[in-house]
C-alpha cells in the first residue's frame, strides 16, 4: 500500500522471517516450518492508487483462500469480488480485473502489498 520499492519490501520480509521481528509471514513460518521463496516472487499488477491496490489485495487473498497467511486491508462485498473475477460460485462472473501498484505473490503463501504479508 505504500508504493515502496519491491526489493526493499522483500529484504524487510526476509529479515523478519530470519530474525525476531513479528509479522504475519514470520509468525506463520515459525509455526509451519515453511520457508518463503523470495527469489520467485513476481509483481501481479501495478497502480498508483492505494484503493486500487487494496482491492486487488483483497481479491487475491480471497481467491487464494487458505493459502494466505494475512488478512486483507479492506473488506469487499460479494459483488465486488465478482467484479474482480473472484467468483467461486457465480456463473455470471465478468472477470474484469483492474489495478494495483506493487502486488506480488510468493509461492509459499500468496500475496503481498507493501505492508501486508500472506
Amino acid at each position: 500500500q505504500t508504493g515502496r520499492c519491491l526489493n526493499g519490501r522483500l529484504r524487510e520480509h526476509h529479515c523478519n522471517v530470519g530474525g525476531v521481528a513479528g509479522g504475519f509471514l514470520a509468525v506463520h513460518c515459525g509455526r509451519c516450518g515453511c520457508v518463503p521463496l523470495f527469489d520467485t516472487c513476481r509483481v501481479l499488477s501495478r497502480s498508483g492508487g492505494r484503493l486500487a491496490r487494496e482491492m486487488v489485495e483483497a481479491g487475491e487473498i480471497e481467491r487464494l483462500g487458505g493459502m494466505c497467511v494475512g488478512v486483507p486491508s479492506i473488506a469487499l462485498t460479494g459483488r465486488e469480488f465478482v467484479f474482480l473475477g473472484v467468483c467461486h460460485d457465480a456463473w455470471w462472473c465478468c472477470c474484469c480485473f483492474c489495478a494495483a501498484d506493487v502486488l506480488m505473490v510468493c509461492p509459499v503463501g500468496g500475496v503481498e502489498i507493501a505492508g501486508m504479508d500472506c
